[in-house]
């Protein structure tokens, strides 16, 4: 499934390039990210914990990064298993960087996901709004630490995934949008 999103930064694309580069700081952004490790020149291993409804999951892979063509594009890749759900996540990401006149990055981000298994079962719409969520911070943690400002614990925990609340969103819109579409089909059959 196709993921694109646009989120601004307030500092100028070379700082927050620099940023995204450094994967040991930039992958601490990742909403439930735990023990990032590097593996190899541009490879890091990694922990992503996550709460989607009742179900916990723990994905443990690895994450690369290529900033070949930074500043202006950054792409990365990851792939990940959740053993006690026998999940699998792969993710391929692209993300543009544009500054405007005011210092103002724009980052536009489509990303590619794969989810196989008890995961996967949750649909486009639940996945999507948790990805939402979780690109929300992401982009908030990342300007925070583009503007050298101080993390906190209690910003950190403004940061840290709340992907039950994006599940239920993500499920009250795709059963809102099938009940619009029952309703258009039965209308026609009205007419």
């Amino acid at each position: 499934m196709l993921i694109e999103q646009s989120f601004e930064i307030d500092a100028p694309r070379e700082a927050v390039a620099s940023f995204l580069e450094q994967p040991e700081r930039m992958l601490y952004c990742v909403p439930g990210v735990e023990e990032v490790e590097p593996t190899d020149h541009g490879t890091y291993k990694a922990t992503l914990k996550a709460k989607v409804g009742p179900i916990r999951a723990a994905f443990t892979g690895e994450v690369s990064i290529d900033a070949s063509q930074s500043p202006d594009l950054i792409t990365a890749s990851g792939e990940g298993r959740d053993r006690a759900t026998g999940t699998i996540a792969k993710v391929t990401l692209d993300a543009k960087l544009l500054e405007d006149e005011s210092g103002v990055t724009t980052v536009q981000s489509s990303a590619d996901v794969a989810l196989r298994g008890r995961l996967g079962q949750f649909g486009t719409g639940v996945i999507q709004a948790i990805a939402g969520e979780m690109i929300e911070q992401f982009a908030k943690c990342v300007e925070q630490r583009c503007m050298n400002e101080d993390m906190s614990d209690e910003a950190m925990d403004e940061v840290s995934p709340n992907l039950a609340s994006a599940a239920v969103r993500g499920v009250a819109r795709s059963a809102a949008s099938k009940i619009s579409s029952i309703r258009q089909r039965d209308d026609k059959k009205d007419e």
